[in-house]
């Protein structure tokens, strides 16, 4: 029996090899040039690179494995060296009212990597939203990329540091590690950003959904909710103390000197107490479920909350340029 099914198995691979070979040829000799003419023409359009390959993208349908999509992924790379190398693409990054130039190739390709990563990203979540049936594997996936993205941006940084790391402080080493320093931080809090919106919307979801519920709120959506609310904190934690800020002048070469109180960690520490006052809010509604029943706890956990909503909306609304700073407050205040 065995023989018969191995002799089976090696026609198929004959033939796809058979198939393999004659779409490589077509992919070579038909798909390729007409690739190339795709791009000379849009080219002519005045079409800039980013928009001619999402253009060419969104004309194939064709899946990851076939020569199509490793052509024009490597018209992808080839477009993001072009960039990079030309110095005019992603050349500064503004963090914290510090506008940092961006000096390396590699450092430039990764952050322009991450705006392609972003904006795939942020079409699959459209498609998801417009369309409840679709997936979510694909949009989780470009999520990942979208993480590891920045990631490699952060140990780039992390790289350059190490070497200036043995160099004696002076002005111009000193004012090197000034711009790391902020690259590094806009590179994690972009992550954060990016992780904590995911997360409260996650949160949100399963609030808004209860509502629709008959018995609504139940403990496991409570338990659910305060999990989440427990890493947003961490999250929120992590932003509040990032390094970058404050002004080259004043920075003395050494990267975890004392957090600069700046409007950004204003802000980061306001929400710190929002998310706070969030998470008590949802452990004393834990308590109090009938399941649980410690209604005493319930009722200390409910008097933190609204000590620390209180203090949250004192110090949001003392920041004035604070992003969706009015939706926060409305939210506080339900």
């Amino acid at each position: 029996g065995s023989g018969n099914g191995s002799g089976t198995g090696d026609g198929v691979d004959v033939q796809q090899l058979e198939l393999f070979d004659f779409f490589n040829s077509r992919a070579k000799n038909v798909i390729a040039p007409l690739l190339k003419y795709c791009h000379y023409e849009l080219q002519e359009k005045g079409l800039s690179p980013t928009e001619k390959i999402s253009f060419l993208q969104s004309s194939s349908s064709i899946s990851d494995g076939d020569p199509l999509q490793s052509k024009l992924h490597s018209l992808k790379n080839e477009t993001l060296q072009t960039q990079a190398t030309s110095g005019s693409s992603m050349s500064h990054i503004t963090f914290r009212e510090n506008v940092i130039p961006v000096e390396t190739k590699d450092l430039r390709m990764a952050l322009l990597k991450i705006q392609d990563l972003k904006s795939d990203w942020e079409e699959e979540e459209e498609k998801k939203n417009y369309d409840a049936t679709n997936s979510s594997s694909s949009d989780d996936a470009k999520f990942m990329e979208l993480l590891s993205g920045y990631d490699d941006a952060v140990s780039l940084v992390n790289k350059e540091l190490k070497q200036l790391a043995a160099l004696k402080s002076g002005p111009a080493v000193n004012a090197k590690k000034f711009q790391l320093v902020n690259l590094l931080g806009y590179s994690k809090y972009q992550k954060l950003k990016l992780v904590m919106g995911r997360n409260e919307v996650l949160t949100n979801g399963i609030i808004e959904t209860s509502k629709e519920e008959d018995e609504g709120m139940t403990l496991k959506h409570l338990e659910e909710v305060a999990h989440l609310y427990d890493a947003l904190l961490q999250d929120a934690r992590a932003v509040a103390s990032l390094p970058g800020g404050g002004s080259a002048d004043d920075f003395d070469g050494d990267s975890s000197s004392a957090i600069v109180e700046d409007e950004f960690y204003l802000e980061a520490n306001a929400n710190v107490l929002r998310l706070r006052s969030l998470r008590c809010y949802y452990l004393a509604r834990m308590h109090a479920s009938p399941v649980v029943h410690k209604y005493s706890e319930a009722i200390a956990l409910l008097d933190q909350a609204e000590r620390l909503a209180n203090e949250a909306s004192e110090e949001i609304g003392a920041c004035d340029q604070m992003e969706h700073g009015d939706a926060l407050l409305e939210s506080l205040e339900k």
